[in-house]
């Protein structure tokens, strides 16, 4: 009870403090815990059945995320229970909420009179019902997952079968998100080291096969572990043992139903027809005997592939079914703890093992030098002391999940611990920037707003195939990085100020193209990271340029267009400089002439022979009238 208590005091302070409900509170919450698994970054929204709509029955829809990578479709609704003791999540409440998400993605594609009426009403829920029937009539979404985030906890596991949506063949799977899932993964983030004596649990060692590959710092073996054990092993250790997969076996928690049966009725035919596990270590004991080699210890062992292997297992386990003739394959590779990439190597394998998750190319770079250095700077450097946020951090997500899972550690199942606190006032979640934030605000500064719209993954593609080879990290990219950010945020206050809804994230994107545009990129960012805050005098421009394009994209809307398609071609940013002419940025905003021509070489030198001290200058001056 202490963590759900601590949980709903934390929803309902963010509820205060944000001037919203606490179901958004809630359900914002929640996708921080679980966006490592999302298929792109969720956008909270508020949408329920209209009154003239309810006799076809309710839908609600709380966020969405859409990848236009992997053509996956993630929509969310929330059971918020206001109350001060842990409320059930029934099965009816699970049907109810499923059954309106789905009837929310239906409506979309089979009732054209939703988008008019939305448009008149609400534009932030029209742009997600574009972006569906957009997607869904050139067949771009090959798989809906449906989420439903609850504080309340699960009467019991529900089970899903995949089904298909519509005539388009759309795959639809179902997780259920609840408080216990969300408590799971702060238990897991921290101590999960697991020592496993084989002998404890086998009557002799496991016989491997050493794969020699020529990897430093890594060995790789296969083995055969009866699933008895498994199971024993599991129920033992629970989600310590399942760390770097939890999400995937926790919150989704897929009891598969064809495995169980094979484990019930054709156990001897499991091994044939299941795929395995993949585990890491860190160290491990072999024996060798009669030219075999045996695995009599692992340490720190991490099943990072096969949650739902050995969930269903467990499940059989639990069942009393006999697990007598059913074996698992496992892959087992060992990086030993003095690898100083342990921990990437780790994340990777987790990664690739989990094939159903695609991987996408934010992740496939997280290791580049550039991204490691703009991690480091992250951490070190401080919003100034006399500034807005002093002494708060910008903190740069460099991997997927590492802000949540860095505070899962700190906090150690204590949400509102002093040290979970620390780290909240610190790195405040509003601060975080991940790699596709970065890649976003890089490309609407270089002035490619159309490329910047098109989202997450394809603009990261974009940016790091142009730039890769070409960043220059240190502070003053970083600075300036931060700066973009402070004026994104400050283009929502001016937007939300205005009475706007809908196409806020383009608006974003082309205001701050044309702020780069209008300064030739020569705005004093730094002047912006030093305060932490926007001035007044570009405050009105930014009003200016959000009412441009506000009214552009609207009128585009109006044409029968589909505006979240025209803003990613370049005609339409083509056709808003032209709109863009008049507006002209002050002399103030911008970085003097002379600094901005000098080059950090040059200014380090100035400041060093500014330093020097003037009996110096005296001497030489002397020296000179006397050689004359």
């Amino acid at each position: 009870m202490a963590f759900y208590d601590e949980t709903l005091e934390t929803i309902r302070e963010n509820a205060i403090e944000n001037n919203t409900t606490e179901e958004v509170e809630m359900t914002s919450l929640f996708l921080e815990y679980i966006e490592e698994d999302l298929c792109d970054t969720a956008t909270l929204i508020s949408c329920s059945t209209p009154d003239d709509y309810k006799k076809s029955g309710k839908f609600k829809l709380n966020a969405y995320a859409y990848s236009e990578d992997s053509h996956i479709l993630e929509l969310f609704v929330s059971q918020f229970f206001d109350s001060d003791k842990l409320e059930t999540l029934t099965k009816h409440d699970v049907e109810m909420c499923h059954n309106q998400v789905v009837r929310f993605f239906n409506s979309c594609i089979t009732n054209r009179d939703l988008l008019d009426y939305y448009k008149q009403n609400d534009p932030d829920v029209a742009e997600v019902i574009e972006l569906i029937i957009a997607q869904y009539n050139s067949n771009q979404i090959e798989q809906l997952r449906c989420y439903i985030l609850s504080n309340g906890a699960q009467a019991r596991d529900n089970t899903w079968d995949v089904s298909i949506l519509t005539e388009k063949n759309i795959t639809q799977e179902t997780f259920v998100i609840d408080i216990n899932y969300i408590q799971a993964l702060e238990e897991a983030a921290g101590n999960t080291y697991i020592d496993i004596q084989l002998k404890d649990y086998f009557q002799k060692p496991l016989e491997c096969i050493e794969i020699v590959e020529n990897a430093p710092g890594v060995r790789c073996y296969l083995t055969v572990v009866p699933a008895v054990i498994l199971a024993k092993i599991y129920d033992m250790f629970k989600t310590r043992l399942l760390d770097r997969n939890v999400r995937g076996f926790l919150g989704m928690r897929p009891i598969h139903k064809a495995m169980y049966e094979t484990i019930k009725v054709d156990s001897h035919m499991f091994f044939a027809y299941n795929n395995g596990i993949s585990s890491t270590a860190s160290e491990i004991d072999i024996l060798e005997e009669n030219g075999k080699k045996y695995i009599s210890r692992i340490g720190n062992w991490q099943i990072v592939n096969g949650g739902q292997t050995t969930n269903t297992i467990y499940k059989a386990y639990q069942d009393g079914v006999s697990l007598e003739n059913v074996n698992v394959f496992m892959k087992l590779s060992v990086i030993s703890n003095e690898n100083p990439n342990q921990e990437d190597i780790i994340a990777n394998i987790a990664n690739y093992a989990n094939s159903q998750n695609k991987v996408d190319a934010a992740d496939l770079c997280s290791n580049h030098k550039s991204l490691k250095d703009l991690d480091h700077i992250s951490r070190k450097e401080l919003a100034p002391i006399n500034s807005a946020r002093k002494q708060t951090r910008w903190y740069f997500e460099r991997t997927k999940g590492q802000y949540s899972a860095e505070r899962s550690r700190i906090s150690n199942g204590q949400p509102k611990s002093a040290k979970t606190k620390k780290f909240d006032k610190e790195n405040p979640k509003k601060q975080k920037i991940d790699k596709t934030a970065l890649s976003i605000i890089a490309m609407s500064w270089n002035q490619h707003p159309e490329i910047a719209s098109l989202g997450g993954i394809k603009c990261f593609k974009a940016f790091w195939s142009e730039y890769k080879d070409n960043l220059s990290i240190d502070e003053k990219y970083f600075h300036s990085i931060v700066s973009c950010a402070i004026i994104r945020e400050s283009i929502d206050l001016v937007f939300k100020q205005l009475g706007y809804k809908g196409y806020a994230n383009f608006v974003r994107n082309y205001v701050l193209a044309i702020l780069s545009l209008k300064s030739d990129k020569k705005l004093d960012l730094e002047n912006i990271w030093q305060t932490q805050l926007v001035p007044q005098s570009l405050l009105e421009i930014i009003e200016t340029c959000t009412k441009i394009i506000f009214e552009f994209i609207k009128e585009k809307s109006e044409a029968g267009m589909d505006p979240t398609n025209e803003v990613k071609k370049i005609e339409f940013w083509d056709a808003v400089k032209t709109k863009v002419v008049a507006i002209q940025i002050p002399q103030s905003l911008l970085v003097s002439e002379s600094e901005d021509t000098l080059t950090e070489e040059q200014k380090t030198f100035i400041e060093e022979v500014s330093a020097r001290p003037n009996k110096l200058w005296n001497d030489l001056i002397e020296w000179g009238k006397a050689s004359k």
